[in-house]
């Protein structure tokens, strides 16, 4: 059975990330996530499913997450969401 996968971030980065997750054929991706509600909404077939402050809702129910966020000129961003997904998960 495929497991979920949760995408953080939707910008172009990710469509690259989709693409080798979904080459693998081990995870189905149940959507994606945005850093906040004002995110400008993206075109995407892939849903919604709420914010960064709700990502512990969210890892009720879905226990895989691939940070998607790509070029950016500081690298805290990931790190932060890294760490944000590890106290959830742990």
């Amino acid at each position: 059975m495929k497991k979920k996968i949760l995408i953080l971030g939707n910008g172009g980065h990710s469509k690259s990330c989709i693409d080798i997750i979904e080459s693998t054929k081990k995870f189905i991706i149940a959507g994606y996530v945005e850093k906040n509600n004002k995110a400008k909404p993206k075109q995407t077939n892939l849903t919604l499913l709420g914010y960064d402050n709700d990502l512990s809702k969210i890892f009720k129910y879905i226990k895989y997450a691939h940070i998607c966020v790509g070029q950016i000129n500081n690298l805290e961003l990931r790190k932060n969401l890294y760490q944000k997904l590890n106290q959830i998960y742990l």
